[in-house]
């Protein structure tokens, strides 16, 4: 079942530069590895889109300019909605703990 998973990772944020390196790495380093990394910005102005865009992940941006704008264009996001098989979306939170 495990090979039949797929696995979106979303992450909202804005001015997250000092961490979403470390964060993106540690994703990239996963024993599964997640179809789709999404980051939702909220017109961070840190260096957090040129920092992320060193990696694969797909950026969009909230015109709320917050990172609770952010969160609640993910709430809205049907992440993997064209995939038949599993899906499992995880929500990384500013403390970096996931939510399911």
């Amino acid at each position: 079942m495990v090979d039949e998973l797929r696995v979106s990772v979303i992450i909202p944020v804005r001015n997250g530069a000092a961490k979403i390196e470390r964060c993106l790495e540690a994703i990239q380093f996963q024993s599964l590895k997640p179809s789709e990394v999404i980051l939702v910005d909220g017109h961070s102005d840190d260096g957090t889109v040129e920092k992320a865009g060193k990696f694969p992940v797909r950026i969009l941006y909230e015109d709320y300019r917050t990172r609770s704008g952010a969160c609640q264009q993910v709430q809205k996001m049907q992440p993997g909605s064209l995939s038949p098989l599993p899906m499992l979306t995880v929500y990384l939170t500013a403390t970096g703990w996931p939510t399911w």
